[in-house]
């Protein structure tokens, strides 16, 4: 995604997994939009419901308006808790 002009540079942060309880776990970070990519639904900061048994979960960071992120930036995550 190309800089908007006057826009500020967010860097995403990986969400965390348990896999001994299934949950992961979404930061809070400035400028960062977490989203459910099965879906495009906004996942809210904070521990998610925890997965059933080789449920996947991924989760793609957005740009927040007025935030871009560096051309090489990580942005999408694939969590599975194992069966």
């Amino acid at each position: 995604m190309q800089a908007a002009t006057g826009g500020t540079l967010a860097t995403p942060v990986s969400p965390t997994f348990v896999e001994a309880t299934g949950v992961v776990t979404v930061p809070a970070t400035t400028g960062v939009v977490y989203r459910d990519a099965s879906d495009d639904s906004v996942l809210v900061a904070g521990a998610q419901a925890a997965l059933a048994d080789g449920e996947s979960l991924t989760v793609e960071a957005v740009p927040d308006t007025g935030y871009y992120f560096a051309s090489n930036q990580d942005d999408q995550w694939t969590f599975t808790n194992p069966a």
